[in-house]
């Protein structure tokens, strides 16, 4: 586990906050109960009047006791193990009753013998979700979307697979067609939203590892710093894009918004009528530019995802970015609900901003007592947030409720930690790294932890773990000095050198950025 699975724990995807197998039962009681009659016909000539308990069987599901008619129908198996019926029969009870591995054998021969069976199909896709099977139940799920286009919980697990292998393309034709069948569900605009957001990520990424000096990728950047007010930076990104392509469009006006936010407007009148000397854009050979002009976001995406090129990634991203601000800004006008403050606080927290995800998973909550998830959320929110004070009685709590999971003491005893308290954090951390020998996070704050309480031959080995996180060379400073404390300059001395040499570097390239990014009059920019 690392610091992003702490935010995404699988424990709790946004799947169980819905009766799932409710939904499924009733999609798949048509063909249910002549599945279960025609099991009934088979079994009927066995001996012990075993139809009998095929009638029970089949009240206990329609009575929603799955396990008990998981029971039965495993009772039943070994009299009729090759009738499609009962494969479906008891792979469903199973499926139903939580016992997804022992659920999976029955369906996927129920499909090998029948692939154009949608319960089948069904289940079985929904058992490998259960199971964290996402290619295998993406797989099953396609095929049962393609025998049941109208069923919305196969396309919502669909769009959950996907995400989970990192796949948003994958997963948008279902979203889009879920806001479709569902388009007052919070949930599934949420989940449209983020899967337009991963698209965009995705096409910044190949665009900064194809042509990161490029008048693209700096007006992207530029567009990130803009809107996090970073405004020098921006600017400078920006100048550094025309001075790669000084007619590109966008780019003058953009340094005029700059220089009317920092109170520049007779230089933004000027910059703004760069922009407006520009030629218009020609539909006939600016395709791109003239659909983002129109709004044609869906045309634009489709149309940029097939070209391979810098053009074509940077129209992605910014058309990407755009259908996600559509899709959030459908939250905004949904009336207050549990599930429309979840679905906001999962956007917030996809967008890292901690402070108000903990907002709505408290709004959640305060409809939604005692549900264990949205005290799990809040509480991670809160310590992201770096709210300790509130954070600290909610996770104490929920160690107590699952003592089995490592983030719960390590978020505490991080807590303990910052507060100097590193004889208190210690057992909590020790434990954390215990239940997880791969949560880094929690080896790099025992490590501190044993550091500061003078156990410095105990935090070496654990600071040792923790260096793959070390992205400004500190944790190699902590480390060197927890040689030296115990003793060992010698196995210090090379890791001050490389920390010295780190924070040389780190120095001189931001002396050189800040000596560039000054807000300067037109007249005076490159």
């Amino acid at each position: 586990m690392n610091r992003a699975r702490l935010q995404t724990n699988p424990r709790r995807l946004p799947l169980r906050r819905e009766p799932l197998f409710l939904s499924l039962a009733r999609a798949a009681r048509p063909r249910l109960a002549h599945l279960l009659l025609s099991a009934a016909a088979v079994l009927a000539a066995q001996p012990d009047n075993p139809a009998t308990v095929a009638a029970n069987a089949r009240r206990a599901m329609a009575e929603g006791r799955f396990a008990q008619a998981a029971e039965l129908y495993g009772k039943l198996y070994p009299l009729a193990p090759d009738d499609f019926g009962m494969l479906v029969n008891l792979g469903m009870a199973r499926s139903l009753a939580g016992r997804h591995a022992e659920a999976v054998e029955p369906l996927a021969k129920a499909v090998a013998k029948n692939a154009s069976a949608f319960p089948a199909q069904l289940f079985l896709g929904s058992s490998y979700f259960s199971l964290g099977r996402f290619d295998a139940a993406a797989k099953a799920l396609e095929a049962a979307a393609k025998l049941n286009p109208q069923h919305a919980p196969a396309r919502r697990m669909l769009g959950a697979a996907y995400a989970a292998l990192e796949r948003p393309g994958g997963a948008l034709p279902h979203l889009e067609k879920l806001t479709a069948l569902e388009p007052d569900s919070p949930g599934a605009w949420a989940a449209l939203g983020k899967a337009y957001a991963a698209l965009a990520r995705q096409a910044f990424a190949a665009l900064e590892a194809a042509a990161p000096e490029s008048a693209y990728m700096l007006q992207l950047v530029g567009d990130i710093r803009f809107s996090a007010a970073q405004y020098p930076s921006a600017f400078y990104l920006y100048r550094q894009a025309l001075e790669r392509e000084p007619g590109r469009r966008g780019l003058h006006a953009a340094i005029a918004e700059i220089y009317r936010r920092t109170g520049r407007d007779a230089w933004a009148d000027v910059e703004q009528a760069k922009e407006a000397a520009l030629a218009a854009i020609d539909c006939a050979t600016e395709r791109f530019a003239c659909l983002f002009a129109q709004g044609k976001l869906d045309e634009l995406r489709r149309a940029a995802a097939g070209l391979d090129s810098a053009e074509g990634r940077y129209w992605t991203a910014q058309a990407c970015n755009l259908l996600a601000e559509r899709a959030f800004a459908r939250l905004e006008g949904m009336p207050p609900s549990a599930a429309v403050h979840i679905a906001r606080a999962e956007v917030h927290k996809e967008m890292r901003r901690f402070d108000a995800a903990a907002e709505q998973w408290a709004a959640a909550l305060a409809l939604q007592p005692a549900d264990a998830d949205l005290e799990a959320e809040l509480a991670g929110a809160l310590y992201q947030s770096r709210q300790f004070d509130k954070a600290e009685p909610r996770l104490r709590a929920l160690l107590q409720k699952f003592p089995r999971e490592a983030e719960w003491p390590f978020m505490l005893g991080d807590i303990l930690l910052s507060r100097q308290q590193a004889e208190e954090a210690a057992p909590l951390l020790a434990k954390a790294v215990k239940l997880d020998p791969d949560l880094l996070p929690a080896h790099h704050a025992l490590g501190r932890a044993y550091a500061q309480a003078g156990r410095d031959a105990d935090a070496i080995p654990h600071l040792e773990k923790a260096l793959p996180l070390d992205d400004d060379g500190s944790l190699l400073y902590q480390l060197a000095q927890a040689y030296r404390a115990g003793g060992d300059r010698e196995a210090a001395a090379p890791l001050l050198e490389r920390y010295r040499q780190i924070q040389t570097a780190q120095r001189r390239a931001a002396e050189e950025f800040r000596g560039d990014i000054r807000i300067t009059a037109p007249d005076q920019a490159p």
